[in-house]
């Protein structure tokens, strides 16, 4: 039997570090990479790896570090924009100078027809990649175009891993059919993942605070760490009580900051895990969202999750992995009539599963292509 390759994953927590209960909120959110959501991914990408021996490495490590591997996987986030440089990575993939597979890679803009300026050494890291890659899978068209722009042409939109976290080829339908019961939100039987403050999104937080005080639904954190320090009781360094007041003033202009925070504290909850967060969003008849991976790990609940993208980075996500989804500004003027944000949304339970079955293809090909096993749950999910 031929030996199989080793893989290297750029993921933090490999080794569980976030699942340790005496973390400080700094250290929590640092073995995340300051985003509970970026858990979705790495999950995913373990799990379609899960046939190969795999090793962690970061954003520091060192070319010599990958002796024994034979193969770099990327799972990425949206590293395309105008204040990232990959410079270092460009190096690094150079130097050690192995087949390297990059998932999710996003662009981040406010507007379609602004795409950031990448910096010259995120331009070299694409490069880089596209040479020893058969395909750089990026999250959607707009990311696509981008890559493109640069001189690479080998680019597939492979929406995100984290798609592909649940492993019912039947999942469309089942969201379809629980989207079919829910009429109403009651006390406990929906969940929010927010805490966005773009100017965009902001628009669907200050909603999604109405909901709170009137229907009292969980308010799953994802970031900052200045509410995640609230919730475990820490004491905030002066900017953190800053960005939280500012926060609170932002979603309720018109009460006392603290009485807002109050409110998020009592509702607020997050997760170190990804197998306590699915487990909890089984719980809930639907979340709403303007956090696309907490919406994609809704499906991956099989709970009905609606995003309200706000930016290029969740609108393409959504368009590519045909989850239920509708612009801020539609939430807006729709409001808290949830009927009419179903109907609006336009999910198709077979467009989804469809869909679903196309990318687990194009995730098993790159695989097979690189020498790697492809496993069953992916195997069956592509059929």
């Amino acid at each position: 039997m031929d030996k199989k390759l080793k893989v290297a994953i750029m993921a933090e927590p490999f080794q569980n570090a976030s699942l340790n209960p005496y973390l400080g909120a700094v250290d929590l959110m640092r073995s995340v990479g300051y985003n509970f959501g970026n858990l979705a991914f790495w999950h995913a990408t373990y799990k379609i790896l899960s046939e190969h021996p795999c090793k962690r490495f970061s954003w520091d490590s060192k070319p010599d570090e990958f002796y024994d591997v034979d193969v770099l996987v990327f799972p990425c986030a949206n590293w395309l924009n105008e204040n990232q440089n990959l410079g270092g990575l460009a190096q690094l993939v150079r130097e050690v100078d192995k087949p390297v597979l990059v998932f999710g890679l996003g662009a981040q803009a406010d507007t379609e027809e602004k795409p950031p300026r990448l910096p010259e050494g995120t331009i070299q890291f694409l490069r880089e990649v596209s040479l020893r890659t058969p395909n750089l899978f990026v999250r959607g068209d707009f990311s696509k175009k981008l890559v493109e722009s640069v001189g690479i042409r080998n680019v597939i939109v492979g929406a995100c891993p984290s798609v592909m976290v649940n492993s019912n080829p039947n999942l469309g339908r089942v969201i379809q059919e629980k989207l079919n019961k829910v009429s109403s939100l009651n006390e406990r039987s929906f969940a929010i993942h927010g805490a966005c403050r773009s100017d965009q999104a902001i628009r669907g937080e200050k909603i999604f605070f109405q909901w709170l005080k009137l229907y009292k639904g969980d308010y799953i954190v994802q970031e900052p760490i200045s509410l995640v320090k609230v919730l475990l009781n820490e004491e905030l360094i002066a900017s953190e009580v800053e960005d939280l007041k500012i926060r609170a003033i932002t979603l309720e202009p018109n009460e006392n900051p603290e009485a807002v925070i109050s409110l998020l504290k009592k509702h607020a909850i997050f997760f170190n895990d990804i197998s306590s967060w699915i487990l909890r969003l089984r719980q809930y008849e639907i979340t709403v969202n303007t956090r696309i991976h907490g919406s994609l790990l809704s499906i991956a609940a099989e709970t009905p999750g609606i995003c309200f993208y706000h930016d290029t980075r969740t609108k393409e996500l959504c368009e590519a992995t045909m989850i239920p989804a509708l612009s801020v500004q539609k939430f807006e003027q729709i409001g808290t009539d949830l009927p009419e944000l179903i109907r609006t949304a336009n999910f198709s339970g077979e467009r989804f599963d469809n869909n679903r079955r196309e990318l687990a293809g194009q995730y098993a090909s790159i695989m097979e292509k690189s020498g790697l096993l492809v496993p069953d749950f992916l195997r069956n999910l592509a059929e």
